[in-house]
């Protein structure tokens, strides 16, 4: 059951009201200082109620907004989630020939490591790779045939 805190309000006054209507004038005193405490109590309680409505209305507000928020961003996720999954599929279609000049590098577990690297990744994604293995010196003068036959590339250079 649900109630207003105005209802709540005026349930607490009635019974504040039928409180004082048990205590006439031949009441033990014990009864009427028990009455008086309970009336005290009551009247707080409404008087706490009344002060707490507006803050625990933003509370409600503010955790109804939170939620909408949350749902936003789970539907968010979800469409991100998609998204993923939708340019994995089509990552997973990527076809073809890769090859890659690689100068040789001074630490020959590199070459191996690479080599079984790009290996690898054209597997998965299935893509034909082809590690070209040069020495350092031999780079510029390769890039530069390649300039000269018109032929198109990209280089990159890591150390």
């Amino acid at each position: 059951m649900t109630s207003t805190v105005k209802e709540i309000i005026n349930q607490l006054e009635k019974r504040r009201q039928r409180l004082r209507s048990w205590v006439t004038q031949d009441s033990h005193p014990l009864v009427i200082d028990q009455v008086r405490d309970a009336h005290a109590a009551l009247g707080a309680m409404a008087g706490i109620l009344g002060e707490m409505a507006p803050a625990m209305s933003r509370l409600l507000v503010d955790a109804i907004d939170n939620e909408q928020r949350m749902q936003s961003l789970r539907e968010e996720q979800k469409d991100l989630q998609g998204l993923l999954e939708d340019t994995r599929k089509q990552w997973r279609k990527i076809s073809g020939e890769l090859t890659i000049l690689l100068w040789s590098h001074f630490v020959p577990s590199h070459d191996t490591w690479f080599d079984k690297f790009v290996s690898d990744w054209g597997q998965k994604v299935g893509v034909t790779i082809k590690v070209n293995a040069i020495l350092l010196r031999r780079v510029s003068r390769f890039s530069m045939s390649l300039i000269s036959r018109r032929r198109s590339f990209v280089t990159c250079l890591y150390i």
